[in-house]
């Protein structure tokens, strides 16, 4: 429960707390929320139930916050990278960094993994102008690791 507890608190409430703490000046300055997720919320990660509970939690929170906010001029919208060439994995103690995701790059149906910057770019859009339509949406970059 420890550890069910800490990511929950890492992953969900975390954002749950900063958001309402923002939402004054949010509305004030219709301003925007982009929420980083994961696929794990959109399909089971094999002994990751934790994880992928509170991204999905996330992902719904991110939903809901959109919907409440919406009439009041912000926008909340969800990215769910899939695999991306980070410190992620170092930090879950893997030591062949390298050659784990030159695997998972060969299991995606690009086969490749995601830069930083190309989840960048789609935060980018999302916080932008550009995407001034879009609310309550879960972007997914993951180099089609959902369609496999």
């Amino acid at each position: 429960m420890k550890v069910l507890d800490e990511i929950m608190g890492l992953n969900l409430r975390a954002v749950v707390q900063l958001t309402h703490l923002t939402l004054p000046h949010l509305i004030k300055s219709k301003g925007n929320i982009v929420n980083i997720s994961s696929v794990a919320a959109l399909k089971n990660i094999q002994d990751s139930f934790a994880y992928c509970t509170a991204k999905a939690g996330l992902d719904h929170f991110s939903r809901c916050i959109a919907s409440e906010l919406a009439p009041k001029g912000v926008r909340v919208n969800v990215v769910n990278p899939g695999p991306v060439r980070t410190d992620f994995v170092e930090n879950m103690g893997v030591n062949e960094v390298g050659k784990f995701y030159e695997n998972i790059g060969q299991m995606m149906p690009l086969k490749r993994v995601s830069e930083p910057e190309e989840i960048t770019d789609v935060i980018l859009f999302l916080a932008s102008e550009k995407a001034r339509g879009v609310t309550g949406a879960s972007w997914v970059t993951d180099d089609g690791y959902m369609i496999k």
